[in-house]
């Protein structure tokens, strides 16, 4: 590299660490904010992803005539289970490690996405609580790294794991942040593909070369 190409590098680098260190302090103001005393915990299991993933006292209601006490309730455990694996195990054939989580809400539905491909979707929410519940989720995902041993029984812990609050002030805040976040992590992204760009072509690497490369 010449004098003026490392010294461009250096300006890029300069560049993507002042982003990474914005990202940083715009997470841990996030984090506050969530970790306040003016939130509490939103206790919500999956029927609230799921429907037919009732609680074990709904379902025993469903239970086949003739089963009574626990065999009534050990049949309705077993139903919530097998309907909640139905649901797991198609995450789990989405989760490819090296895979891409997002979250969107449009219309009032909040979706987590695979590689841009809807994975847990038809959660209406109010339009009141989009922003707030979907920053939780966006949060709860950011960086996730999805390996072999990730499964859908850890994407769902994440994703359920939420805080509620009545301060508006507080709702609002967290909306911004995040909504700063996904802008920076664009900016962050462009940043990265441009660095790399860069020093691709001055070290001349051919494009089979440098698919070689993004695959490692």
């Amino acid at each position: 590299a010449t004098t003026e190409q490392k010294a461009e590098v250096a300006r890029r680098a300069e560049l993507l660490q002042d982003l990474h260190t914005r990202r940083r302090d715009l997470i841990a103001r996030l984090d506050k904010r969530l970790a306040s005393t003016q939130c509490e915990d939103d206790a919500r299991d999956e029927s609230w992803i799921w429907a037919d993933v009732k609680p074990a006292k709904v379902l025993a209601a469903e239970a086949p005539a003739g089963l009574e006490g626990r065999d009534k309730t050990a049949w309705a455990k077993a139903e919530r289970e097998r309907r909640l694996r139905a649901h797991l195990d198609g995450l789990d054939t989405m989760l490819q490690a090296g895979s891409t989580l997002s979250v969107d809400c449009a219309d009032g539905e909040l979706r987590l996405l695979v590689n841009g491909v809807p994975a847990i979707d038809g959660v209406f929410i109010r339009d009141a609580d989009s922003g707030f519940l979907s920053a939780q989720w966006r949060h709860a995902v950011r960086d996730t790294h999805v390996t072999e041993a990730f499964d859908g029984k850890k994407l769902v812990r994440k994703l359920l794991q939420l805080r509620r609050t009545d301060n508006p002030a507080l709702r609002e805040q967290l909306a911004q942040l995040d909504a700063d976040l996904v802008r920076l992590d664009r900016d962050i992204d462009a940043a990265e593909r441009a660095m790399n760009a860069f020093v691709y072509e001055f070290y001349g690497l051919t494009e089979e070369e440098i698919r070689l490369v993004e695959a490692g």
